[in-house]
This record gives C-alpha cells, sequence and structure tokens, in this order.
C-alpha cells in the first residue's frame, strides 16, 4: 500500500512504454500487489483490491459514506 503519486510513478515504471499518464490509480487506501521474477529482473502487477473489495470482504456493501456520527 502507498501513497497514491507514489503507487502511480511506480506502476508507470512497471508498464514501460505502455504505461499512460492520464491513468489513475484506484481510490483512496486501494493495495497494488505486484511479484518479481528473479529471471527477468522485472515486476508484474497482480491483483488490485479497493476499499470496495474490503466492504464486500466484510459484508458491508454497498460502500456508502456515512454523514455524521451514527446513533443506534
Amino acid at each position: 500500500m502507498s501513497h497514491g503519486s507514489a503507487i502511480k510513478e511506480f506502476l508507470d515504471y512497471v508498464k514501460g512504454t505502455e504505461a499512460d499518464e492520464r491513468e489513475r490509480v484506484p481510490g483512496n487506501c486501494s493495495v497494488l500487489h505486484f511479484v518479481f521474477d528473479d529471471t527477468t529482473d522485472t515486476f508484474e502487477l497482480v491483483e488490485i483490491f479497493t476499499q470496495e473489495d474490503y466492504a464486500r470482504e466484510l459484508g458491508l456493501e454497498p460502500l456508502v459514506a456515512a454523514a455524521g456520527p451514527q446513533r443506534g
């Protein structure tokens, strides 16, 4: 997990000539899972896990922003 601009730089590096500077990284708190190939000395993006994925895993979908403190 990394700050958006930092992970975007790394993602563009991994994509090389296929990188698109207009492409945005997934939303806040996303995890991008890379693997490193020792034989080619390259990284590969294998998975992106977003806030929506977290919500589904926890049974909290749909993910919505709450307005103010919740009482109940």
